[in-house]
């Protein structure tokens, strides 16, 4: 079990623990909540994000491959 699984399963317990905890014990566990939800995100492997012209090379060849789409609306005689 490898440091991010044990985070996410600390995530659920902590989530039903703030439930059922007394009024006076929710902030420490809210505390811990955000530091355990903090260390799952930095653990957590990011996309890899290309450029912005990477991007719009990719939307171009999106829409050359796509068909086209029918604008529909009703053409007007004239």
């Amino acid at each position: 079990m490898t440091r991010l699984d044990d985070l996410t399963k600390l995530r659920g317990q902590l989530a039903d623990w703030m439930e059922e905890a007394p009024a006076d014990r929710r902030a420490a566990l809210v505390a811990q909540y955000r530091a355990t939800l903090a260390e799952i995100d930095e653990l957590t492997p990011k996309e890899a994000v290309g450029d912005s012209i990477d991007e719009i090379a990719q939307r171009r060849a999106a829409r050359r491959s796509a068909p086209a789409k029918s604008s529909g609306r009703a053409k007007l005689p004239g």
